[in-house]
């Protein structure tokens, strides 16, 4: 439960078409394209046990992003859309559902598809290019920055009502948080989550008690410049990141 909500993940395959270097789950399967779908009986089961339990939550939110890039598996997301669509018709609040991808493998069918029948998505982008490339890579090494924003900029164009917002993750070897920010707020984004990473301390980008209090003045730079422009008047900063 969390804001009124109620959450639950579907995981997908583990399977994923990037390398990014901070990625937890290092060392994925390589049969993950042939792992078995999710099942009907196990999708409604999850349904059923999130809905008994949701108290006063005024929405129950499905989740399709853990394990990998969802788009590899596109059709059981969905059959899992269908699903979560006959469950929402019958519950008194609402039943959402969305994922957060890598936007690489993003195509005008997909985006067409999305323009119909979306809930909420959100994408994965660590800032502008430099940023972004130095850390989100396919296995060859070459950053996805140029391809994954060319299609987000089709769907941002779309203006959808659910704003679809981005996923960043802070490092040490990219720690200024003030530019990520304002990297992707020029960007088009207006719904900003920016994580510290998740690493081994052995990982040149983990954050460690030995880089932790620049960590720490990148935060204080941060929240000067949100307090700064609120005084002013201006609070739409600040609303990107609640």
């Amino acid at each position: 439960w969390h804001s009124g909500e109620s959450i639950i993940s579907f995981i997908g395959k583990k399977a994923c078409n990037l390398s990014c270097k901070y990625c937890f789950m290092e060392e994925k399967q390589k049969d993950e394209l042939n792992r078995e779908e999710l099942s009907e009986e196990l999708i409604r089961a999850g349904l059923d046990f999130i809905l008994q339990r949701k108290e006063n939550a005024y929405r129950v939110r499905v989740d399709y992003s853990l394990g990998g890039e969802p788009l590899l598996s596109f059709d059981t997301y969905k059959k899992l859309w269908s699903i979560v669509k006959e469950y929402d018709k019958r519950e008194e609040g609402e039943v959402a559902l969305g994922f957060i991808t890598n936007a690489t493998l993003l195509n005008d069918e997909v985006i067409d598809w999305f323009n119909q029948n979306h809930h909420w998505i959100g994408f994965s982008l660590d800032g502008g290019k430099k940023v972004n490339d130095s850390m989100r890579i396919y296995s060859n090494g070459k950053g996805s920055f140029e391809k994954a924003y060319s299609n987000i900029t089709k769907v941002l164009n779309l203006n959808w009502e659910h704003f679809p917002g981005v996923n960043a993750v802070l490092t040490a070897e990219n720690p200024d948080i003030l530019n990520v920010f304002l990297e992707l707020w020029d960007l088009g984004f207006r719904i900003i989550t920016i994580k510290l990473v998740r690493a081994d301390s052995s990982k040149p980008f983990a954050i460690t008690l030995k880089n932790i209090d620049i960590i720490k003045e990148n935060y204080l730079k941060f929240a000067e410049f949100l307090i700064y422009h609120c005084k002013q008047g201006n609070f739409e900063y600040l609303k990107a990141i609640l």
